[in-house]
């Protein structure tokens, strides 16, 4: 990555006085917007200098006038009475227009050091710099600068349930997208990163590229990759599972970006509440079994194993009565049909069953 100058010990002035920085605020295009997110990358601590800097580009007056020292003070302090809240940015997971303000969105994710105005944040969100800088270039009877967004366009994969699907990505990546999942990613992967979205699960084939990782993020999680195949089960947003097939990956928590793991064949790991738990090993064939049109049931939790088949065959349950707490059912089915697999399950766990067009009637029987 090519940073091309130190950033670090810049201050709001020195951005909104830089050329190449006004250029790309106002006038963007591919390059500028390549070398500004680098630069955020390697110093993510600017992150809140510039997202300011940014704001008072757009909304100063135009180039031909200039603000006196005392304009510049009173612009000042209605910023600073606006700005002085502290302020929990989020990352925008869906659009990302092609431009300054796309770029500090996408990577205000990243870790921050609190430098900014002294202790703690004194940050400007965009309502309220807006409003104080609007009055004082509505006073100097100047025209604002707009900057005009561009949105990207989105590709969108979705599986209702019942259905499986596979897709080949525009890198010639395989991804086979279980049944209730969604997948989107910026069309044609015109990023820096090859960045997919993932909710539900799918099972991944990732064709090499050195010069772009491959990033799922899922929930809470964020994946990398360069080329490798691996398996994400992200249903629950409380805990979600990421097993290595081949290769290697990194897997992160988004709500602990300073926490990673690597993971080696045959390792996964859960990101369950935000947080990273240990590697463990697990069984190749049960979690890539979807994959091949088989369902295996391991000493499954009855209400886990219920939850697969109503997302595999699209149907819902209706318990007539509660099962016994600590009820675990196997089994290994071969593209049977829902009756075959309740009726083989009904001889060991003991309930009958009803099939009511999409309900599923069951009632356990006691001992």
């Amino acid at each position: 990555m090519t940073v091309g100058m130190d950033i670090s010990n810049w201050s709001v002035d020195d951005f909104v006085l830089d050329p190449s920085f006004r250029n790309w605020v106002l006038t963007p295009n591919s390059d500028l917007n390549l070398t500004w997110e680098n630069r955020i990358d390697a110093y993510p601590e600017k992150i809140r200098e510039i997202k300011l800097a940014r704001d008072l580009v757009v909304n100063l007056p135009s180039s031909t006038y200039h603000l006196s020292d005392t304009e510049k003070e009173s612009l000042w302090e209605r910023i600073d009475a606006t700005t002085n809240i502290s302020q929990d940015f989020r990352k925008s997971t869906k659009v990302f227009p092609l431009n300054s303000q796309s770029t500090i969105k996408r990577m205000d994710r990243m870790p921050v050091r609190r430098t900014l105005f002294g202790q703690g944040y004194r940050v400007a969100f965009i309502l309220g710099l807006a409003f104080s800088v609007g009055i004082l270039a509505s006073l100097l009877s100047r025209e604002e600068i707009i900057s005009k967004e561009t949105p990207l366009v989105y590709t969108e994969h979705v599986t209702p349930s019942g259905v499986k699907s596979t897709i080949l990505l525009p890198d010639s990546s395989k991804v086979i997208l279980n049944s209730g999942s969604k997948l989107y990613y910026q069309e044609h992967f015109s990023g820096v990163y090859r960045e997919v979205f993932l909710e539900g699960e799918a099972y991944f084939e990732v064709t090499k590229d050195p010069n772009r990782s491959f990033i799922v993020n899922a929930g809470t999680s964020s994946t990398t990759a360069l080329g490798t195949s691996f398996n994400i089960d992200a249903y629950s947003q409380e805990r979600i599972n990421i097993y290595l097939i081949t290769g290697n990956v990194k897997v992160v928590s988004i709500d602990s970006w300073e926490t990673d793991t690597y993971l080696g064949v045959g390792e996964s790991v859960s990101v369950v509440q935000g947080k990273l738990s240990e590697k463990k090993a697990f069984d190749n064939e049960k979690i890539t079994a979807w994959t091949k049109g088989l369902i295996i049931f391991d000493n499954t939790p009855i209400h886990e194993a219920i939850r697969v088949m109503e997302n595999w065959f699209d149907v819902t349950f209706h318990l007539e009565n509660s099962p016994p707490s600590n009820l675990q059912v196997s089994g290994r089915f071969d593209n049977e049909t829902l009756k075959n697999i309740l009726t083989g399950l009904s001889f060991s766990t003991r309930f009958q069953f009803e099939i009511d067009t999409n309900v599923i009637h069951v009632r356990f029987i006691k001992p």
